[in-house]
C-alpha cells in the first residue's frame, strides 16, 4: 500500500481533545484558521479504515491532576487518485464514546466526569453526537513525516487545521501516529477556559488540549 494512502487516517485524530490542559503541553499547537477550500479531485479507489485496531487518546490537565481517556472512530474512508496518492477522505467520530481511563480518577467518579464531558459545558453530545474531519491536502515533509490540512467540525463549528503525522507501512498495513494540540475555545468549548471568566481564578482548565492518534489501515 502506498504510504501516502493511509496518511488519511491521521485525520482520525480529530477530533477530539476531550478535556483541556492546564500545564504546558509537549506537542506543538496545530495551526487553526478558516476552513480549508475543498478541491474537487478525481479518485480511483476508496479504502475503509480499520476501526478495531485504531485508537484516539486525549490528555487533559487542571491545576490538580491530569485526566486521560479514549474516543472511538465511528467510520472513515480514504480516496486515492490514479497514481495511488491520497486525494481526499473523511473521518466520523462518535462523541458519545468518550471514556476516562487514567488511574488517578476513582472508578466511582469516572461516570460523573464522562457525563460532564458530554454535557453542554463541553461537547454537548445530545445536540452534536458526531464530529468530522475532512482532508483537504497531504504534503510530504521529510522521511515518513507528513503535514495534513483539513476541516475539523466539533459542536457544529468548522475550523481548518494543519497537523503533523508520521506514517509507516509493513506488509500492506499502514501505521499512523500523530500528537498535537488544539485550542478548544475555537470550537466553542469554553467551560472554565482562560480569558473567559476571571471569577474562576485558579480553577481554570487550559484552553489547549493534547491528542494522540494511533491508527492502522485495512489491507
Amino acid at each position: 500500500m502506498n504510504i501516502t494512502k493511509s496518511t488519511l487516517l491521521v485525520s482520525a485524530l480529530f477530533i477530539l481533545g476531550f478535556s483541556a490542559c492546564n500545564n504546558q503541553t509537549q506537542s506543538k499547537e496545530s495551526t487553526t484558521g478558516e476552513a480549508n477550500k475543498m478541491e474537487e479531485k478525481k479518485s480511483a479507489t476508496t479504502q475503509a479504515l480499520d476501526l478495531a485496531s485504531s485508537t484516539i487518546t486525549w490528555h487533559g490537565t487542571d491545576p490538580m491532576k491530569t485526566h486521560i481517556g479514549n474516543i472511538s472512530i465511528a467510520s472513515g474512508e480514504a480516496k486515492f487518485d490514479e497514481n495511488g496518492k491520497l486525494a481526499g477522505g473523511t473521518v466520523t467520530i462518535d462523541m458519545n464514546s468518550i471514556t476516562v481511563t487514567d488511574d488517578k480518577t476513582p472508578e466511582d467518579k469516572k461516570p460523573k466526569l464522562i457525563g460532564h464531558l458530554k454535557s453542554g459545558d463541553f461537547f454537548a453530545t445530545d445536540s452534536f453526537p458526531i464530529s468530522t474531519f475532512e482532508i483537504a491536502s497531504v504534503t510530504a515533509t521529510e522521511g515518513n513525516n507528513y503535514t495534513i490540512k483539513g476541516n475539523l467540525t466539533i459542536r457544529g463549528k468548522v475550523n481548518g487545521i494543519e497537523i503533523p503525522a508520521t506514517v509507516t507501512t509493513t506488509d500492506g498495513i499502514t501505521h499512523i501516529m500523530s500528537t498535537f494540540t488544539i485550542d478548544r475555545t475555537k470550537w466553542g468549548v469554553n467551560f472554565h477556559a482562560k480569558g473567559f471568566d476571571a471569577s474562576i481564578k485558579d480553577k481554570f482548565i487550559d484552553n489547549l488540549m493534547e491528542i494522540t492518534i494511533d491508527v492502522t489501515t485495512k489491507k
